[in-house]
């Protein structure tokens, strides 16, 4: 273990962020192979922000709030937080998607560890979620029936 507290408390985020990664990575395993899961969400209750991944039409759509639906002017994102949600690849929200959106290929753990990077990553660099936090992870069952929560 490092000596130094600086180096405790990065490795301590470190240790978290990767957690973090797993866990949605399983979640997102459950939204590929269980029929009854309609949507994972990964959700932030110190900040008001989420990421939702659905399975639509063969592909697996992620959605991130943008401010069109987070109304609350303390959690609105900047410009440069818009400009870093484009930099990682999230399309802006339009008439029929009203939060930012991207479409993910889920085959294989890579593909599942790379989403979930990607959501963390959002979730911390643009809507600032601090790392050492502990999201919510949901599985929602089809008709909206959770089916787990914090997985």
């Amino acid at each position: 273990m490092p000596g130094n507290p600086r180096e405790r408390a990065i490795l301590g985020m470190a240790t978290s962020l990767v957690r973090s990664i797993e866990r949605i990575s399983a979640a997102l395993e459950r939204l590929q192979e269980a029929p009854n899961v309609a949507a994972v969400r990964i959700s932030s209750a110190e900040r008001k922000s989420y990421i939702e991944f659905k399975t639509r039409d063969g592909h697996t759509w992620a959605e991130a709030v943008s401010n069109e639906v987070q109304r609350d002017p303390i959690f609105r994102l900047s410009v440069p937080q818009v400009r870093w949600m484009f930099a990682m690849g999230w399309r802006a929200p339009n008439k029929q998607i009203k939060n930012f959106h991207r479409v993910f290929n889920l085959e294989g753990e890579t593909s599942r560890l790379e989403a979930s990077r990607i959501a963390v990553d959002t979730l911390v660099n643009v809507y600032g979620v601090r790392p050492t936090e502990r999201l919510t992870i949901d599985t929602v069952a089809h008709r909206s029936r959770k089916v787990s929560n914090r997985s």
